[in-house]
């Protein structure tokens, strides 16, 4: 028969010996007879790639992943190759380099997201014996950071004679990235020949000086918003910011100089403080930046008022107490 090592390894068998002698005499043995196993190579029954995908904009010679192989035969070592025949259409935009698959184009999502390739792995027993699979790789869409197209400043005048640190106005950016934030500070270059006499605290321009109309009535300065994506990239913007020519007159006059909110900005509420100490009745009137009334309150006799949110929205705005003195100050609810 054909033995097969695997199904039984050893056989027994019973021989006897004649001779040719008078009486023609015999001898019997036992002998163990064993089925030598004879180790054939196979063919590799699979191919694995580690990793099947790339990000988009890689330069040329990046890894992509290594290439591994299920074989029957444990200790075979394997080579790997890119093949014609079904899947192969995008062999030329990769190369093979020991183990490991590499680009040889940078790849761009927009332009095509998935690519198909055709591997041989050849094992180094007897035969060479080989496997082909089709492997799909993948291109990963990288959105890319871009930076702020301009920046606004709500509002770009104030009035002469406010004290150092009043509110100006709040700058938001224009960001193709909706997500970002953004930071803003005064920077030099062209059109930053003021930029000391202001400050930024978050978003907010703030005086660093008192203004004085008929000593100056238009000041320069130069900001950069710089978002939080990749590179941080920024974008500058030159402001002009009009300094308002208020007319003192009467009772009227000074008087916007004493009134204190704080604090501002606020979130919930602030207090109002201002000199009544005679318990006049005054008006509270709040406007938005369209000249909106958004709240007014009457009947004001302390020199102490709480200002809550309620239901105004986040922003700026201008608030009016009007008694025997007039009293205006901005302020910001975030």
């Amino acid at each position: 028969v054909t033995f097969d090592y695997e199904t039984k390894s050893i056989y027994s068998i019973r021989v006897k010996t004649i001779d040719n002698g008078t009486g023609n005499l015999t001898y019997e043995k036992q002998i163990t007879i064993t089925v030598n196993n004879l180790v054939e190579n196979q063919a590799a029954t699979g191919i694995s790639l580690g990793t099947t995908s790339i990000d988009e904009n890689e330069p040329t010679g990046s890894l992509v992943g290594r290439f591994s192989t299920t074989d029957p035969d444990a200790g075979d070592t394997h080579t790997y190759a890119l093949v014609t025949g079904t899947g192969s259409i995008n062999n030329s935009s990769f190369t093979i380099s020991g183990d490991s698959l590499l680009t040889v184009e940078v790849f761009d999502f927009e332009t095509k997201s998935s690519y198909s390739i055709r591997v041989r792995t050849t094992d180094n027993g007897e035969g060479y014996l080989s496997f082909e699979k089709q492997i799909s790789i993948t291109i990963n869409n990288q959105i890319e950071n871009l930076a702020a197209t301009d920046i606004s400043l709500d509002l770009t005048s104030i009035d002469e004679n406010e004290p150092a640190g009043s509110l100006i106005g709040r700058f938001t950016s224009a960001d193709p990235d909706a997500g970002d934030t953004h930071t803003y500070s005064l920077v030099t270059g062209t059109g930053s020949d003021d930029n000391s006499s202001f400050t930024i605290s978050s978003d907010s321009l703030l005086t660093a000086v008192i203004f004085d109309f008929e000593t100056k009535s238009s000041y320069s300065i130069r900001v950069r918003t710089t978002d939080n994506g990749e590179g941080n990239l920024s974008y500058e913007k030159i402001f002009s910011i009009a300094i308002n020519d208020v007319v003192e007159t009467g009772l009227e006059n000074q008087a916007h100089k004493v009134l204190k909110i704080y604090p501002n900005p606020f979130s919930e509420t602030a207090i109002l403080e201002f000199p009544n100490p005679e318990n006049h009745e005054y008006t509270l009137k709040i406007t938005d930046l369209t000249g909106k009334v958004v709240r007014l309150v009457t009947s004001i006799k302390d020199s102490q008022f709480i200002l809550e949110k309620q239901n105004l929205e986040n922003g700026l705005y201008l608030l009016e107490l009007k008694g025997d003195k007039v009293f205006r100050v901005r302020f910001v609810i975030e």
